[in-house]
């Protein structure tokens, strides 16, 4: 089972996969490069349009203001800022109508019971009614978190790279040396084969099951049951009865269910052959007797 993670990073190294492990790391290098910049340009038109908040808290902060227009807040201790807001009546999906349902909102903490403000850090239409009623601002940092803001989403792409240089300009390197081991070298000729490794959620019983897997997910193959008879493989006779049918011929396999054996078939060959030699010898006198015929009617007229 892949992940959508691994899906999409196959999906960028489909091309390059093949090639050195230092041209994928300068592929993936550039690659995340230009990604962060188009991301980091994209924001900052956003912002620059007056797109203050992101695409999410845009939405709800405009579906929470429209909702609210038919609520009603009531003070409930002013000091603790404790309001609680009726919401307008409606009707549900079965057809029956019932009446507002009733909220707590705490102000000071930025709570409601519908746990929309501590769930998602927005707020909710029940507290955008309790704010308007305090005369408070909802987008303020205490009920709306700043991680919306445009500003902090041009820190997160910001500039974060470095333009490398060519290996001429490279400190010297006083390390290790590597040498490659020439009995691991790919033979150049031919496609390249490839493998890939299954997990155990997707692991079929093969002889990659018994290489690569460690067997916690791998079924007793001699429950299996026959999709026929519906009894367990071991127990089935409808494949070995498959086998024997594919092996004959079926001029034989027509005889054998016509119930015919060996000595009426052999019998029955020599009385078509006696047969088809007196229908020739037949044909053979009829053609001379007609020829006879024809000349003797020719002398008579003459």
């Amino acid at each position: 089972m892949t992940t959508n993670n691994a899906e999409s990073v196959n999906n960028i190294f489909k091309g390059i996969r093949s090639r050195p492990v230092a041209g994928i790391v300068e592929f993936s290098f550039e690659k995340l490069n230009e990604y962060f910049v188009d991301r980091w340009g994209k924001a900052r038109s956003l912002l620059d349009k007056g797109q203050q908040w992101g695409l999410i808290a845009h939405e709800h902060l405009g579906d929470a203001e429209n909702r609210s227009v038919n609520q009603l807040a009531a003070p409930y201790g002013p000091e603790r800022m404790i309001y609680g807001v009726r919401g307008a009546g409606g009707t549900n999906i079965g057809g029956e109508s019932h009446g507002g349902r009733h909220y707590k909102v705490d102000l000071r903490s930025g709570d409601c019971t519908c746990m929309t403000p501590q769930l998602l850090h927005l707020p909710c239409s029940h507290l955008i009614t309790a704010c308007r009623a305090r005369g408070f601002c909802f987008k303020s940092p205490t009920y709306l978190s700043p991680y919306y803001a445009r500003s902090n989403t041009i820190k997160i792409w910001e500039a974060s790279f470095e333009p490398y240089l060519d290996p001429s300009q490279w400190p010297e390197y006083e390390g290790v040396e590597y040498v490659p081991d020439a009995s691991l070298l790919k033979p150049k000729k031919g496609r390249r084969r490839k493998k890939r490794l299954k997990g155990d959620m997707n692991e079929a019983q093969s002889r990659a099951s018994a290489d690569y897997s460690t067997g916690d997910f791998d079924e007793d193959r001699s429950q299996n049951r026959c999709s026929k008879c519906h009894r367990f493989c071991s127990q089935c006779k409808c494949k070995k009865k498959k086998n024997l049918n594919e092996k004959e011929r079926p001029q034989q396999a027509l005889e054998r269910g016509l119930g015919i054996s060996h000595g009426e078939r052999y019998s029955s060959l020599c009385l078509a052959q006696i047969l088809i030699y007196t229908y020739s010898v037949l044909l053979i006198i009829i053609s001379w007797v007609c020829l006879g015929l024809y000349f003797c009617l020719i002398l008579i007229k003459f």
